[in-house]
């Protein structure tokens, strides 16, 4: 029976000892695990500071590889946040640029239709206003007695209007 009692304490040794060996194997290897996820967590949250929407997307990727530890859940709900908010912008600042883009096009159709009216203007007041003027003050230059005024005036005119008929009453 002494001897029985003293396997009995031997196993027990044994098996506490070879518990101990588990334990520290699993321990060991839990602190492996624990220094990766440290590690990943690590580069998720360098992507996360570069703050870009591909960066942000990489480091969802990671946190959710390591969801449960430390507060990566919260931290992807972070990133996913993040790239809505950059979305949003983006999109407000290509409505505000075809807001420009169609503002500058009516601001260019307004100048251009406001240069084709100053063109016409002066088309017009070249070609026809000054002329009739001119040819209205020759006419009154005629009825003070002043023909070699108005006959200058006339000859300047050229084909306007009745001017070579004139130049001929005057002369």
């Amino acid at each position: 029976m002494n001897q029985c009692r003293g396997f009995d304490e031997y196993c027990s040794l044994v098996g506490d000892a070879k518990q101990k060996e588990i334990f520290a194997a699993l321990k060991k290897q839990q602190g492996i695990i624990e220094q990766k996820n440290l590690n990943q967590y690590k580069t998720a949250a360098g992507f996360q500071k570069k703050g870009r929407i591909s960066d942000l997307e990489k480091a969802i990727a990671i946190y959710e590889s390591i969801a449960g530890f430390k507060d990566s859940a919260e931290q992807a709900l972070a990133c996913q946040r993040r790239i809505v908010e950059l979305q949003s912008a983006a999109a407000e600042r290509h409505l505000a640029a075809e807001r420009a883009k169609k503002k500058a096009a009516k601001i260019f159709k307004i100048t251009l239709a406001s240069a084709i009216a100053v063109a016409l203007v002066v088309t017009l007041m070249v070609t026809f206003i000054i002329p009739l003027i001119r040819y209205s003050y020759a006419n009154s230059l005629i009825n003070k007695g002043e023909y070699s005024k108005a006959g200058q005036i006339y000859t300047d005119l050229g084909g306007f209007f009745a001017s070579e008929q004139r130049i001929a009453m005057v002369d």
